[in-house]
């Protein structure tokens, strides 16, 4: 009863974050990617060229490139736009334009690795290679495997190439795209790169 009134009370002022429910505007902007593949790192990039004059730091990164998951719904509301919003959903048609982040899923796997360790979800002892096959399965992450995430953007793509949608690969000098990609954000359709 009480947690129901303070969701309630949390809708009511706008503290809620507003998940798959984020009212989407047609100049959004999605940062996308598989778990552990440099989401986090990529905001910081582009917190810091979409907003030079603010520090972006882990205690204001979800008010300048916010996570609907994440953020309350009122900080939603009241950014500039177009928004650039994070996210790590399978391919999502609600989404105008996107960033799609791909990082080779070894470097992945073991990030992942690492992060249930520190977060205490594996004990420190379990087998890499026990975890790599859970990883490979889609046991370790609610976003599914790193294929499934990864596999819906890629179809997508291939059987849209007009869309305005766009593949980054972390290791293919993303400094130099995102700079270019947020010049172009300014006009009516994002560039593909291949």
């Amino acid at each position: 009863m009480i947690k129901r009134l303070t969701s309630a009370a949390k809708r009511v002022v706008g503290l809620h974050t507003p998940r798959r429910n984020l009212l989407i505007l047609p100049d959004d902007i999605f940062l996308v990617s598989y778990p552990k593949s440099g989401n986090t790192w990529t905001r910081f990039l582009i917190a810091n060229l979409l907003h030079p004059d603010k520090p972006a730091d882990f205690a204001t990164l979800y008010k300048l490139v916010p996570d609907p998951g994440g953020t309350p719904k009122r900080i939603f509301d009241r950014l500039p736009r177009p928004r650039v919003i994070k996210s790590h959903e399978c391919f999502e048609p609600r989404y105008p334009r996107v960033i799609y982040i791909v990082r080779d899923p070894r470097d992945v796997a073991v990030s992942q690795y690492h992060y249930h360790r520190k977060c205490m979800k594996i004990e420190d002892q379990y087998p890499i290679n026990k975890f790599v096959a859970r990883f490979i399965a889609g046991q370790v992450c609610s976003h599914g495997s790193w294929g499934e995430n990864v596999g819906t953007w890629l179809a997508t793509r291939r059987h849209d190439p007009a869309s305005q949608r766009l593949l980054i690969c972390c290791r293919r000098r993303p400094n130099v795209v995102l700079q270019t990609e947020c010049e172009n954000w300014s006009r009516p359709k994002a560039t593909c790169r291949h």
